[in-house]
């Protein structure tokens, strides 16, 4: 009988210690934050959610900190209430002291103003669809799509932007100094920078706007509104531009006489653009009017007589019977092809390196009279498709150092 008591006993003890060792402790493997990265301004708080992982975790304790209490504080439930300007990291940290994770808190000193809103479709998710921009201080970049409104902190240098989603998005970019924009294929439908005084420069190519308003911008000094569709362009009150590209437009006119700044104006392929009153950007040194096609209202005259810091010339494809480039001592490239151009001196161009002349109505005569005109120091001349270039005498080109092509 005592042998039976003894051996149910054993039964016992060893199924005790089965039962105990199959409730053995869950070990932490992993801690979570529903937030990286968060933008407050004084006063205000907000909750971080810590996960800890596996969910059956046996102890899911946490222990929060903050870098700077000065800047952000938070307790022991993970509230966040922001005390100063600046930047600090959260941390969550588990029991074990294994596992943390963190959250950068920017505290912005007062609300930051919406300086810039837009609206495009987004086909894309990379870095060629991104916005990009520079400048310094906080911005809050608002999707508009129901997503976390992101804080970034700009530099001088160029940095990317991008949703998390592609789709038609209403954007709200806040800051404090954004002086640089930068955007192309994105589809931009209406674009309002208004209140960004400080932009300085502005680049958005290959979009569908009509028209923007560019009057508050008294900063601006460089502007690409390259193939937007626009039909009108003031700049009238950005007198400190000195770079203007607005190639592949439907711009019919352009008033560019307040921009003594301005160093390089490109205005190709507008093709019912016809006319530029140049007279007053005395410092222009690079300009292009060209086409890429011949159109039947191109630019029939064109002044440069005071454009003597000119260095580039493109007036391709256009309707120019004259051309008098003798005021433009500066001049070192010269794409006059495609024109109507019977005749060209370019005795006073000592600096010329490049001279295109295609497709024009120089007669035999009139090439060789050209040729005499050139400097000494060489160069390179196209003359194809001239009525005289097959009779003209290359030689005196090339006895003067220059290449004749074809």
């Amino acid at each position: 009988m005592i042998k039976r008591y003894f051996s149910y006993f054993i039964i016992a003890v060893f199924a005790l210690v089965s039962f105990s060792s199959c409730e053995k402790e869950v070990a932490v493997t992993d801690i979570m934050l529903d937030h990286a990265t968060v933008a407050l301004t004084i006063g205000e708080s907000m909750t971080l959610t810590a996960t800890v992982h596996p969910l059956d975790a046996t102890d899911k304790s946490v222990i929060w900190g903050s870098s700077n209490y000065k800047i952000a504080d938070v307790n022991d439930r993970g509230d966040v209430t922001a005390r100063g300007p600046g930047t600090a990291t959260i941390t969550v940290i588990t029991k074990d002291g294994r596992y943390k994770a963190t959250c950068a808190v920017i505290v912005n000193a007062r609300p930051l103003t919406p300086k810039i809103t837009m609206k495009f479709k987004m086909s894309y998710i990379e870095r060629a669809w991104s916005l990009v921009l520079a400048g310094s201080g906080i911005i809050n970049i608002n999707w508009g799509d129901g997503s976390a409104i992101e804080p970034y902190t700009l530099t001088p240098a160029w940095s990317y932007y991008s949703p998390n989603s592609s789709g038609v998005k209403d954007v709200t970019i806040s800051g404090e100094n954004i002086t640089h924009l930068r955007g192309s294929l994105l589809q931009l439908s209406t674009i309002d920078v208004s209140k960004a005084v400080e932009l300085r420069h502005l680049d958005f190519q290959n979009d569908f706007l009509r028209s923007f308003d560019l009057s508050k911008n008294i900063n601006l000094t460089y502007l690409n509104c390259s193939n937007t569709s626009l039909q009108n362009l003031d700049v009238n009150n950005n007198t400190l531009l000195t770079v203007l590209i607005c190639y592949d437009n439907w711009l019919t006119s352009l008033d560019v006489s307040k921009l003594t700044e301005r160093r390089e104006l490109c205005t190709c392929n507008n093709f019912e653009l016809n006319n530029l009153d140049l007279s007053k950007n005395i410092k222009l040194e690079r300009l292009c009017i060209g086409h890429r096609t011949k159109v039947s209202n191109g630019f029939s005259n064109l002044d440069l007589s005071n454009n003597t810091a000119l260095t580039s010339l493109s007036c391709t494809n256009n309707l120019l019977a004259s051309l008098d480039v003798s005021n433009n001592t500066a001049l070192t490239y010269l794409y006059c092809d495609n024109n109507e151009l019977t005749s060209l001196d370019v005795s006073n161009n000592t600096l010329l390196s490049f001279l295109d002349i295609q497709n024009n109505q120089f007669t035999c005569d009139e090439l060789n009279a050209l040729f005499k005109t050139l400097h000494e120091n060489g160069g390179t001349i196209y003359i194809d498709k001239n009525p005289g270039t097959d009779s003209c005498d290359k030689s005196i080109a090339t006895e003067r150092g220059w290449m004749v092509l074809p």
